[in-house]
């Protein structure tokens, strides 16, 4: 019987492109609950970005976070980096043109921007909690993650289309319908994200023998002391739950060690060949295989 459910977000339950998660799928979370069934999104995000987007549920959910970094649920588990190789692999992303620096705390990311819109970009569009430093060393906490976000160097003509949403209001932004072409919002023209190649291979020669080095997808490179393998393991060992009571469900490298722990392994139809390969069990839609269940 499943007893646990975890999903990947990005490219899993949020389709690449989208911005919010499908309809019905808290309406799943609910009934599944009912049967004694538990819910765990799993993401590279953090603990506030995604309780937003599980507003409706939040409280009833358990939070692989940061690839795996930091569970919650309340708090079960953390794996900090080492304080100086933080600063090192900091140091390393900010050589690098094309690619910003994101270092995750806790439920804090630290920027040291180089791209003038990088900080309002992680507002509106990242939707985290930040906070500005003006150098690596000046990091005030536990470091969980150290992700580099690789950028083409253009911009797209626009912004990713948060027109009119709530989201400008909630990120202190003045509420207005916004047209297309409206250039007032700070940040309004888009970062346009990158190749991830030249980052990843750079830091998997780097830092690799130490850390888990992932291509997360979506323009990002990864670089934690966990995995989401790990994360769910400590998730499932805390709740009493075996591998054979968990479905998991995912769409890229990072998701692969936890669909490696999980008993029930799902691979989007859109994902990465590495995983379609190794897993049976495709799907293209996550609440179809849910609604399916019934204890």
């Amino acid at each position: 019987m499943i007893k646990l459910i975890v999903s990947d977000i990005d490219g899993t339950l949020i389709r690449h492109g989208q911005l919010e998660l499908p309809a019905g799928l808290f309406d799943e979370i609910r009934r599944l609950k009912k049967l004694g069934i538990t819910f765990c999104p799993a993401s590279g995000r953090q603990l506030s970005s995604m309780q937003k987007l599980f507003a409706p549920v939040s409280d009833e959910l358990y939070y692989i976070c940061e690839n795996g970094s930091i569970v919650y649920g309340p708090q079960i588990y953390k794996s900090a980096m080492d304080r100086s190789d933080v600063i090192a692999l900091a140091n390393e992303i900010l050589s690098m043109p094309l690619c910003e620096v994101f270092l995750s705390g806790s439920n804090m990311t630290y920027l040291i921007p180089k791209h003038v819109r990088m900080a309002a970009y992680t507002e509106l569009y990242i939707r985290n909690n930040y906070k500005v430093l003006e150098k690596p060393e000046n990091i005030p906490e536990d470091i969980i993650k150290v992700s580099a976000f690789c950028i083409s160097g253009e911009e797209s003509e626009f912004f990713y289309p948060y027109s009119g949403r709530s989201v400008l209001a909630d990120s202190g932004f003045r509420k207005q319908a916004l047209s297309d072409t409206d250039t007032s919002v700070p940040g309004w023209h888009m970062i346009k994200k990158g190749d991830t190649h030249e980052a990843y291979a750079s830091l998997l020669s780097e830092w690799g023998s130490r850390y888990n080095v992932v291509d997360a997808g979506n323009s990002w490179v990864d670089v934690t002391a966990s995995s989401k393998g790990l994360g769910l393991e400590r998730l499932s060992t805390a709740l009493g739950i075996s591998r054979d009571e968990i479905m998991a469900f995912g769409d890229a490298e990072n998701d692969l060690s936890m669909l490696e722990f999980a008993g029930h392994p799902y691979v989007m139809e859109s994902g990465i060949e590495l995983l379609k390969n190794r897993f049976p069990m495709h799907c293209g839609n996550v609440i179809e295989v849910l609604s399916e269940i019934r204890g």
